[in-house]
């Protein structure tokens, strides 16, 4: 997809452009909705990169990016059991995600539950993330 092209060299307008002409031209692809909220969500546009994320859902409820792609907004939002309902739904349809595992640690690092966010860092860092790394590092010893 071309909108993946732009994104990845920073011109975010242009891939935006490019993925909603992807969606004008084949409102079933789930690929364009997640790639434009992914976009959306850097140019600071939460509601638009939430929608975008729950419409890949809807078109395909089998692929855990979705779900971790929707949960990251959510979180961002401040909606803190929402994310987790779709970090647990993403790590259901993928266990070896550790992207996923690390957004669940933050999300319940952030609702104050360290011991549980210590046991996800600790397998997210399994899968070589480096955030989860960090913030074992922080607060888990």
């Amino acid at each position: 997809m071309k909108g993946l092209g732009f994104a990845l060299n920073g011109k975010l307008e242009e891939s935006l452009d490019a993925y909603s002409e992807a969606i004008r031209v084949n409102p079933w692809n789930p690929t364009a909705y997640g790639g434009r909220g992914m976009v959306k969500l850097g140019l600071n546009d939460l509601e638009g990169a939430y929608q975008d994320a729950s419409s890949a859902i809807e078109l395909d409820s089998t692929n855990a990016d979705w779900y971790g792609n929707r949960a990251y907004v959510e979180m961002l939002r401040g909606n803190l059991a929402e994310a987790m309902d779709d970090l647990n739904k993403s790590l259901h349809l993928n266990p070896f995600y550790g992207w996923a595992y690390t957004k669940r640690g933050n999300v319940k690092f952030m609702m104050k539950d360290t011991s549980g966010a210590c046991e996800d860092w600790k397998i997210a860092i399994g899968y070589n993330e480096t955030e989860a790394m960090d913030s074992v590092y922080r607060h888990c010893f």
